[in-house]
């Protein structure tokens, strides 16, 4: 049975084979700057978030930070303001692995952001199963952070089921139902001790760590064949004009109104079908219709583990 992992590493295999080779390589990023404060008081964790794991993750790294004396805000990254994050001294940024890499938005929107020179940062990917590209996700965050002056005190990576649509919908449910414990308290212990590390490497000063760069084989390329056998549309009629999609996408890709799903801007993150309702989100694959995780999670009989 096909799978995500293996049905777009070939395609994409396929795609890297016509194109001039760019071998991906490791580079080490050392701190530029020195930090602006010697202990943190004010921190923000920006998180983008689709099935909610990457939320809960930066909610518990936020309470963890606030135990310890800082003042936190926690931020869905649709909803965050760069022209704010200079006010903050530590600031994390969290994401699920999107094809092998931090997602489009979450890397756009880094892109966009002013100077955070002097400020801490910190940098955690989420991922379902054994994963693919988390480490790659998690340190092409802090670089970008590091980039626009942030002083880099580490990165991490946590495990939780897959949220993957097509892998249960083209009936590969026992190779997502493996993990059906994750997250669990051993994971939740794992981002508290994260957390708690930042804060002790944030009085010591910043780390140089290594990033992987010049890679073809993650982000739109190995996103492009999904996107070629996956169709997308949205059922009118079923539709409740509740315009949660709309305020979850990360590209602003859907118009109800239309109803319209503008294929170009869309990343195939899933989220629409999702958070859906009504199930008005119509996503097929090889002409077999995908569901979306909380159905996955009811027809397991499955209660995500709160911390």
């Amino acid at each position: 049975m096909i799978n995500r992992r293996k049905f777009i590493s070939g395609c994409a295999s396929a795609v890297a084979g016509s194109m001039i080779p760019a071998s991906a390589y490791t580079k080490t990023i050392t701190p530029l700057n020195i930090l602006r404060k010697t202990a943190p008081e004010k921190a923000v964790v920006i998180y983008y978030s689709q099935a909610g794991h990457t939320r809960i993750y930066s909610e518990l790294i936020a309470e963890t930070w606030e135990k310890a004396g800082l003042k936190v805000d926690t931020v869905f990254i649709n909803k965050a303001d760069a022209s704010s994050l200079s006010n903050y001294d530590l600031i994390g940024v969290g994401s699920p692995v999107y094809y092998l890499d931090a997602p489009a938005n979450v890397q756009n929107w880094l892109s966009s952001i002013p100077s955070i020179k002097g400020t801490g940062a910190a940098a955690f990917a989420s991922f379902g199963g054994n994963g693919d590209g988390q480490r790659r996700a998690a340190a092409n965050i802090l670089k970008m952070l590091s980039d626009k002056g942030g002083v880099p005190l580490g990165l991490d990576m946590f495990g939780n089921m897959s949220t993957y649509p097509p892998t249960w919908s083209l009936g590969n449910s026992e190779r997502i139902l493996k993990f059906r414990d994750r997250p669990n308290e051993k994971t939740y212990e794992n981002v508290r001790a994260f957390a708690s590390k930042i804060l002790m490497q944030y009085g010591k000063g910043g780390i140089s760590f290594e990033t992987e760069t010049g890679s073809i084989m993650s982000g739109k390329v190995m996103m492009a064949p999904s996107k070629l056998i996956i169709s997308h549309k949205l059922i009118k009629n079923r539709c409740i004009v509740c315009g949660n999609c709309m305020r979850q996408c990360p590209t602003g890709a859907i118009d109800i109104a239309l109803p319209k799903i503008d294929e170009g801007k869309c990343i195939l993150c899933f989220g629409c079908l999702n958070n859906c309702p009504a199930d008005a989100h119509e996503m097929k694959m090889f002409g077999k219709k995908l569901y979306g995780f909380p159905e996955f999670l009811k027809r397991n009989n499955i209660k995500i583990a709160l911390p």
